[in-house]
């Protein structure tokens, strides 16, 4: 009977003697290849970090130092510890970032991290003298969850116009649209011929010419449960086909009313392509919480303030430009939740609702528009989803709070001084 336990306790022995190289091969085999992404992401972040000091030399050494900084803490990845440090050296923004990868079935054989380090530097005038102007599509998130956020996305909002008109209300080649959206989007101001006919209710007949009418709000919540003269909405119900995402005009496949859960037509409206600031300030001033989440619906109409079939639709002839003879076409989307299609009454799962959303980003990257996403006050949730999206990973930035917003969106502006369409012109990575 000794015998027999002694061999059963032999047994086990050697399972656990031969377990342990087992889980060592698959843990280096796993926790490589996480080690391996870790270092990718700190290395990017590192770059765009030093990108965006660069960005800043012509305010000061402490100021692009400043900006590398506080960059890097807001999008640092989320795989790996890490600290970086910055310093400025005859017109080089130089960058470390030393941190650790905590290893999962490695730790079981004795080794519970993984070090990392990467290294960058950048250079660039840091001036808007290279800026050559630019279309800009920026589309915010304006769901019942962002009511507390509201007055952080109207002062991120104004952050970027800061940032690209500078003191001007105007600049030479320089247009800017602004497309909030929740469950829909408020087409308000231009669409009186987008729509088939009869479809209009007469309390939402919207102007048709002239400087678009943005409507002042008063509050942070502007939920509506009905259509009305004093706040009137017009937006579509979803197209056939492909036309639900990507840039069909309205020549082409006209929308039916939505006249579905009214509160997820948000007050905030559209604004195409505009040139004047105090104009896109007002809309900036005016943004306000409805109801759902639908990006794909947003992004969309981002979509479509930037593409020439849409030209003269959005109240300007001569607008957009040709891909070809623009100075840079760009989109930012910010949002801060998951899509909830079902909400404005779509028969769309979330995965199809992103879906669609990813469909709309690689139609418009293929025609060459640098897109930007912020993901705010998620933990980093969704940023994949929104690397997928963006012509970079790096352009998928983070923020995590009011600040964090608007110092993303500050970011994002200074990028787009340097390099217009095609993100940092003169401003360069050295490597």
């Amino acid at each position: 009977m000794g015998r027999k336990h002694t061999q059963r306790g032999n047994v086990a022995l050697n399972f656990v003697l031969v377990a342990i190289p087992i889980v060592g091969v698959i843990g280096g085999s796993v926790d490589s290849v996480l080690a391996v992404d870790a270092k990718a992401n700190v290395q990017a972040a590192l770059d765009t970090s030093v990108l965006a000091g660069a960005a800043k030399l012509a305010d000061g050494d402490q100021v692009a130092l400043d900006a590398a900084d506080d960059y890097y803490t807001a999008n640092k990845t989320g795989l790996a510890t890490s600290t970086a440090s910055f310093r400025v050296e005859d017109g080089i923004v130089y960058g470390t970032a030393t941190g650790s990868y905590k290893t999962g079935l490695l730790s079981v054989i004795g080794i519970p991290s993984i070090a990392i380090s990467a290294n960058s530097a950048a250079t660039g005038g840091g001036t808007t003298s290279s800026f050559k102007g630019a279309e800009i599509a920026i589309v915010v998130d304006v769901s019942g969850s962002m009511t507390s956020s509201i007055p952080s996305l109207r002062a991120a909002t104004t952050k970027i116009l800061d940032t690209v008109y500078d003191s001007s209300d105007t600049k030479k080649d320089l247009w800017v649209s602004i497309i909030p959206f929740s469950g829909r989007v408020n087409l308000t101001n231009y669409g009186a011929t987008w729509f088939n006919a009869g479809q209009i209710p007469s309390a939402n007949q919207p102007p048709t010419s002239g400087i678009p009418n943005v409507t002042s709000v008063s509050d942070i919540k502007c939920k509506e449960s009905s259509y009305s003269t004093s706040m009137p909405r017009l937006c579509g119900a979803r197209r056939t086909g492909d036309a639900q995402w990507d840039n069909t005009p309205a020549t082409t496949q006209k929308w039916n009313f939505f006249a579905g859960d009214e509160v997820t037509c948000p007050v905030p409206r559209a604004i195409g392509l505009e040139a004047s600031r105090s104009i896109l300030q007002k809309a900036a001033n005016n943004l306000c919480a409805g109801h759902g989440t639908s990006t794909q619906e947003g992004m969309a109409w981002g979509f479509r303030a930037l593409d020439p079939s849409w030209r003269g639709q959005w109240g300007n002839s001569t607008l957009p430009l040709d891909y070809d003879k623009s100075p840079g076409k760009i989109a930012i989307i910010m949002t801060d939740g998951k899509n909830h299609p079902g909400q404005a009454g779509d028969s769309l799962s979330e995965a199809q609702a992103d879906a669609e959303l990813l469909k709309t980003c690689g139609a418009m990257k293929s025609k060459g528009i640098t897109i930007y996403a912020i993901t705010y006050n998620m933990g980093g949730a969704l940023k994949s989803l929104y690397e997928r999206c963006t012509t970079k990973p790096e352009y998928s930035l983070t923020a995590e709070d009011g600040a964090a917003l608007e110092e993303a969106f500050g970011s994002i502006g200074d990028l787009i001084l340097e390099g217009g369409g095609s993100g940092p012109g003169s401003v360069r990575l050295i490597k």
